[in-house]
């Protein structure tokens, strides 16, 4: 979470809102296994609604982010 958290500042200019939530996915499954899990990607306009989507412009961001994230843990910085 600190390595991801540091990705999104480095691109975003800002550290990410962290958010604990009980929601029904399946992170729940890994904490009761004592798997901590994290939950990240692109904004979720009306969801579980008429005219459910995920904006378009979060997807491309959210997407930086994790490349930067995957680079950052598999040491591949140069």
């Amino acid at each position: 979470m600190t390595t991801l958290s540091r990705s999104y500042a480095i691109l975003e200019g800002a550290n990410p809102t962290l958010v604990s939530t009980t929601a029904t996915t399946d992170g729940r499954l890994f904490n009761q296994q004592g798997i901590p899990a994290v939950y990240f990607g692109a904004w979720a306009e009306n969801a579980h609604g008429v005219d459910e989507r995920v904006n378009i412009p979060s997807m491309s961001s959210a997407a930086q982010v994790l490349a930067v994230f995957i680079r950052d843990c598999c040491g591949l910085n140069g």
